[in-house]
């Protein structure tokens, strides 16, 4: 867009520049063109507009849209994100998810594309959550043969009775089959199934817990799952603020004997995988003995070599108190809706 300013010294007078600069950027006619009927060489009218451009005479707008505005927004005040995909925020929370579940799967479909063209791809072992989105991108996602290795995010609720919330077991077991993990993969013959799915019988009361989690450390199949997270090439992950707890989170609080409002006092910010996490990505430990919930391994997402993607996304309003956790470092790409992408940036 050409906008006027102080004149400038040259052969072409203020007005044929603007109008140069209005056919070259509005009209997108050529700078050979331009430069033909004003009797010049294309050379000195680039030059002429790149003197118009840095002396204030000529400024270049992009015409965006809401949500590209906000993800720009959020990159600039989180320069560790490597990727932001702001989405409308639907007339329904199912049409928020399932827009999310979009972008998410339009961007893990490029990256596996693209990775796909290496002689050996690098990206080989895939977890996931089982928020809504995650749930929704799964039956989006290209269908491959031998493509990578699978897990869950969160060992909780393996057996549980609530099935149609799907867990993040069953997610990642529909993930490996879409992903064609069952066969031996063409780069790498060790992957040759679904990593894990670790059947855990979950203690019921507080005082079984420190056994519990002494005992779960010596398993093998558990120490199996717990080189799996730290070896992890993309992670998909969701979070909801500490006050909004899942069902089944708040069941299991009850358990422990733990409130919510203790959670707040001691920096909980929110609940991701499983986990209570404070705003540097952390876990915050509901008891001195016990690392986490009823679902561990999260710390190892702390994925922090470039190439690694743990993928967060947080949409509608039960995610606007879970907004803090995109300080943690570990959190490299985000996926949100406008209601949540306004709570980001705001002071």
């Amino acid at each position: 867009m050409a906008t006027r300013g102080k004149a400038s010294p040259t052969r072409l007078d203020r007005k044929k520049i603007l109008l140069a600069a209005r056919r070259f950027y509005n009209l997108g006619h050529t700078q050979a063109e331009i430069a033909r009927d004003l009797g010049i060489s294309a050379g000195y009218l680039a030059r002429r507009l790149k003197k118009a451009k840095d002396d204030g005479w000529i400024r270049i707008f992009v015409d965006a849209d809401r949500e590209v505005e906000l993800a720009a927004q959020i990159m600039a005040k989180y320069p560790h994100l490597r990727h932001v995909e702001v989405v409308p925020s639907g007339s329904t929370p199912e049409a928020t998810a399932r827009s999310v579940a979009t972008a998410m799967a339009v961007w893990f479909d490029d990256l596996l594309d693209r990775d796909e063209e290496l002689a050996a791809p690098k990206v080989q072992r895939v977890a996931i959550g089982a928020a809504w989105p995650q749930r929704l991108m799964v039956e989006q996602l290209k269908r491959r043969q031998n493509r990578c290795s699978v897990g869950p995010t969160s060992l909780a609720g393996s057996q549980s009775p609530q099935l149609e919330q799907q867990t993040a077991s069953v997610v990642a077991t529909i993930l490996a089959h879409r992903m064609g993990v069952f066969g031996a993969h063409p780069h790498s013959p060790k992957l040759r199934q679904y990593l894990y799915d670790l059947r855990l019988e979950t203690p019921t009361n507080r005082e079984e817990l420190a056994r519990w989690w002494k005992e779960l450390e010596r398993r093998a199949d558990y120490r199996q799952m717990r080189e799996f997270w730290r070896s992890c090439d993309v992670a998909f992950i969701s979070a909801v603020g500490i006050n909004r707890a899942w069902p089944s989170t708040t069941r299991q609080l009850a358990t422990l004997g733990v409130s919510v409002e203790r959670l707040n006092d001691i920096g909980a910010v929110a609940w991701c995988a499983g986990v209570p996490l404070d705003a540097a990505g952390q876990v915050v430990p509901l008891l001195c003995d016990t690392p986490g919930l009823y679902a561990h391994g999260l710390p190892d997402f702390a994925i922090t070599q470039e190439e690694r993607a743990v993928v967060l996304d947080l949409w509608g309003d039960r995610a606007v108190d879970a907004v803090d956790l995109v300080n943690a470092s570990f959190v490299s790409h985000l996926f949100c809706d406008v209601l949540v992408a306004s709570a980001i940036i705001s002071p």
